[in-house]
């Protein structure tokens, strides 16, 4: 996810100040995740994932960029 970022945020028309508020971090956290200086916590992927997803102009490029984890990511054989 952190390679698409840029285009996610670009495409809400938001500030890195404006998503970091959002989903609870500063602004210099965020920069770090989205210049992949650091990387996203689980915790932080998944509020990342979700405030994408609840927005319509992000909502399809998210479906389509299959970020959701699935059963197989998990090894789950039932």
């Amino acid at each position: 996810m952190a390679i698409e970022l840029p285009a996610l945020r670009g495409k809400v028309c938001a500030s890195q100040e404006e998503i970091a508020s959002a989903v609870g971090i500063s602004r210099q956290t965020y920069s770090a995740y989205e210049n992949r200086t650091r990387p996203i916590p689980w915790s932080l992927y998944l509020a990342l994932l979700f405030y994408f997803d609840y927005i319509p102009s992000t909502h399809y490029m998210i479906r389509q960029l299959e970020l959701f984890p699935n059963e197989r990511s998990y090894g789950n054989k039932t």
